[in-house]
């Protein structure tokens, strides 16, 4: 009976190395808020013919070890239902292979040798109709088309689940609770994916988890592209998440264990506990709310998973190079537009930026037409305000124009 025994020792030995080769180390990356366009947009700072998406490819391509995937939490385009088909060309005119009709989840991928899939989720800008209220709507046929389905999906590699989820289309909170509205919600996710969700995390609970969505659970202030202190206002973990099923989510997260959550939306990068707190990126005292900075600005984070733990990279960022187009990056960080309805005035800040790099400011309607213009270089102002009385409730448009080019901010007046 002893060789038996023996021999039974063996292979317990040898499933066990099995076992731990099959969960051998793997890398992946986060990219978020890619923001291409075809053209000018009056819609945030945009990725101009995918010229900072295609270098960003090219550092991931070049990436040792090399990551087993990228996952992109939304925003890919910068206005979905937009110009030329959504603007997604400028995107796919990267990947490979040629572009696909009605693209599945993983079918593209960011090298020729298709070795490396990118993984999409969609985000507020994916569901934006046109550039008139309201400013999205219930499909994004454009992103379907071109991208991938509109759906929530499980990434299954090796001992993780990254559940991709849906986290809705632009929304806004009460203006007595919110009056940030430079920082918009998501509308949340239906109760249809939260059990979608729970069945998933209960289904695989032995393995590392991992939910991605393009507007994060918990806010919280950050730093900039260039690691800089945000200067954009916070006024609560809620700000810039989402509606519908926020706190059921959050629930479902620290219940069943999940490892991390990974988002953008904010433009900011930042890791925080589900009170708002920053932690560490490696914080082990519960699930990390983790955001990663604008891809158009040139970030990404790297995410290793073992059998322990999972690592989550400091924000790294490329240097863009040729791009006279972007050489307004710091001051678009840096600008902040905002409506103080009781006042009924718009107010632009400028305290973050030098004033040599101001020359005009002006509030153009949504169709283009100038209402008003200043000269901002005389004066030392830090604030510029607009009388915003006159105008009709509905979404404008603020430019900054100066030595950097044109930096336009949408505003909603109410």
């Amino acid at each position: 009976m002893r060789p038996l025994k023996k021999i039974s020792h063996y292979l317990i030995l040898i499933c066990l190395l099995i076992i731990n080769t099959s969960f051998a180390q793997f890398s992946f990356v986060h990219l978020t808020d890619l923001h291409v366009s075809d053209g000018d947009s009056y819609v945030n700072n945009s990725d101009i013919n995918g010229v900072v998406f295609s270098q960003m490819l090219s550092t991931l391509r070049h990436l040792e070890p090399r990551p087993a995937f990228v996952v992109v939490s939304g925003d890919v385009s910068n206005i979905g239902n937009g110009l030329n088909n959504g603007m997604y060309a400028t995107l796919t005119q990267f990947l490979f292979p040629s572009p696909i009709s009605n693209p599945g989840n993983g079918d593209y991928f960011i090298d020729s040798a298709l070795q490396i899939p990118v993984y999409f989720v969609p985000g507020n800008h994916d569901y934006y109709l046109l550039l008139t209220p309201p400013l999205s709507n219930s499909a994004i046929d454009n992103y379907t088309a071109q991208i991938a389905p509109d759906s929530d999906y499980v990434i299954h590699y090796q001992n993780a689940a990254i559940c991709m989820m849906r986290s809705g289309s632009e929304s806004f909170r009460p203006i007595w609770i919110d009056n940030n509205i430079t920082t918009s919600e998501g509308s949340g996710i239906d109760n249809s994916q939260l059990n979608w969700l729970q069945n998933e995390l209960v289904a695989n609970a032995g393995m590392k988890k991992i939910v991605v969505m393009h507007h994060p659970l918990i806010n919280a202030l950050g730093t900039n592209a260039d690691g800089t202190p945000s200067t954009g206002t916070v006024l609560d973990p809620a700000d810039g998440s989402i509606l519908n099923n926020r706190d059921a989510l959050l629930n479902l997260c620290e219940n069943n264990h999940v490892d991390i959550t990974l988002s953008g939306h904010v433009h900011q990068n930042v890791v925080a506990a589900r009170d708002g707190s920053v932690v560490d990126e490696n914080w082990t005292g519960g699930t990390r709310y983790i955001q990663t900075g604008a891809c158009e600005y040139g970030n990404y984070r790297i995410i290793n998973v073992d059998s322990n733990f999972v690592t989550v990279g400091d924000a790294q960022q490329l240097n863009p190079s040729g791009l006279n187009e972007h050489a307004q990056t710091d001051a678009a960080n840096n600008l902040n537009v905002f409506y103080n309805a009781s006042q009924k005035r718009i107010i632009v800040d400028l305290r973050n930026i030098r004033h040599s790099d101001v020359s005009t400011i002006s509030l153009v309607t949504i169709n283009g037409s100038v209402l008003t213009k200043t000269n901002a270089t005389s004066g030392k102002e830090n604030l510029i305000t607009f009388a915003a009385d006159f105008l009709s409730a509905g979404i404008y448009i603020v430019e900054v124009s100066g030595t950097n080019g044109i930096i336009a901010r949408k505003i909603a007046i109410y």
